[in-house]
């Protein structure tokens, strides 16, 4: 059965990222996919790598879904299913959520994703001393 371009975009594919060295020695960052092999996403910071891999991963969804080709799903050797979190927001924090998500037209859930994903990744980032921004 074929899916949906937002059912693909939601699945939670193995990310990997690691670094190279530019001809003129400055260092850059490279994020693929492990079950989409070719897709590759570049930047000079690890979230402008990611934002590049997410936009190719969608054009490339969109080209195979339209040509009704077949897409592989994530590999997972335990079961992972997404977790219900209930959390109260104060209202200024709420707004600026709804913000963000009217600003990138996408949903509460893929906004509060998204943010929570960027601040773990910047944080990690700080803790191994590698430049996120």
């Amino acid at each position: 059965m074929m899916n949906n371009l937002e059912y693909y975009m939601s699945l939670d594919y193995t990310m990997n990222i690691r670094t190279d060295t530019d001809f003129d020695q400055s260092k850059y960052f490279i994020a693929t996919f492990v079950e989409l092999e070719g897709l590759e996403g570049t930047g000079n910071t690890i979230e402008a790598a990611i934002n590049d891999l997410n936009d190719a991963k969608e054009n490339w969804f969109k080209v195979n879904i339209d040509l009704n080709r077949n897409i592989p799903e994530p590999h997972t050797s335990i079961k992972n299913n997404p977790t219900k979190l209930t959390v109260r927001l104060p209202y200024t924090l709420n707004q600026q959520i709804e913000d963000y998500m009217n600003y990138e037209g996408i949903s509460k859930n893929n906004a509060i994703n998204s943010l929570i994903s960027s601040g773990l990744i910047r944080e990690a980032s700080k803790r191994y001393g590698i430049s996120a921004h």
